[in-house]
Formats: C-alpha cells, sequence, structure tokens
C-alpha cells in the first residue's frame, strides 16, 4: 500500500503543497545553520581581541614611559599630560576587565549550550595577561608624569 492509496481511502484532500520539499515551516522547524558560531564563540572571540590588544599597548605605553622618562617635559603642558594619561589608563583598564567578565560569560554560556570552550579560556587567558601587563605599564607611565610635577 503505497501514500496515495491511503489517502484516498481516508477521505483527505491532497496537500495544497506538490511536495514535501515545499511544505511550510513553523517557528519550531527553523534551526541555526551548521556554520553559524554560537554566542559563547563570539564572547570567547571578542575576549581574545581585547585581551590581544590590550597586551600589545602596554608594551607601546612602556615604551612611551621610557621615551618621556628620558626626554622630560620639555615644552609639554604637565597637567595636561598627566590628566589625559591617567583619563586614558582608566579607560584601557576598564574595557580590558570588561573583557574577562565577557570572556568568563563566553565559558559559563559554552557550558550551558555544551559548546566547545576553547575561545572562551583562550578570551580569558589573553585577557587576563593583557590586564596584568596594562597594570605595570599603567603604573610606569603614571609614575612618569608624576615625576614631572617635582
Amino acid at each position: 500500500m503505497d501514500d496515495s492509496d491511503f489517502r484516498d481511502s481516508a477521505g483527505l484532500p491532497p496537500p495544497a503543497w506538490g511536495s514535501p520539499s515545499e511544505a511550510p515551516a513553523g517557528q519550531a522547524d527553523i534551526q541555526r545553520p551548521a556554520n553559524d558560531p554560537s554566542s559563547a564563540y563570539q564572547c570567547g572571540l571578542a575576549s581574545l581581541l581585547v585581551g590581544c590588544t590590550v597586551g600589545l599597548a602596554s608594551g607601546l605605553v612602556i615604551i612611551l614611559a621610557t621615551i618621556l622618562f628620558y626626554g622630560g617635559p620639555r615644552g609639554m603642558p604637565v597637567v595636561l599630560a598627566f590628566a589625559t594619561g591617567l583619563i586614558s589608563v582608566l579607560v584601557v583598564a576598564a574595557a580590558s576587565i570588561g573583557s574577562v567578565i565577557f570572556g568568563i560569560y563566553g565559558w559559563y554560556r559554552a557550558k550551558a549550550d555544551r559548546a566547545s570552550v576553547a575561545m572562551p579560556i583562550a578570551g580569558v587567558g589573553a585577557s587576563s595577561v593583557g590586564l596584568l601587563a596594562w597594570i605595570v605599564a599603567a603604573a610606569d607611565l603614571v609614575s612618569v608624569l608624576g615625576g614631572f610635577f617635582r
């Protein structure tokens, strides 16, 4: 017995669509594509990118502090330089702390979704190292700029 015999005996009209591939889909039938990255992966990637950027920036800040230390405040408005340095140090530190929190959120999200935790762990690691490097560079920069007041 094939499907057409069953439909005829049941008295049901044939479907409005031609083939099963043309059947209407409900909201439950719609799924995320297989190559679409999960939210945990996205959080981990964002944390990794910010952490690596802060780590590289901390090296540049140490170079800047060294140049300022040996060059002195020749013609520089010291109060403005100190205020700008302090504000930038605090803003980047806040972004770096947010990046660590973002990576931890991605880690928890990956565990909840039963997805890979590799990218969030890498993001937390890079952000933590970047934050520590930034703290060292910030302390160096603020001490050099603060020394100009003497």
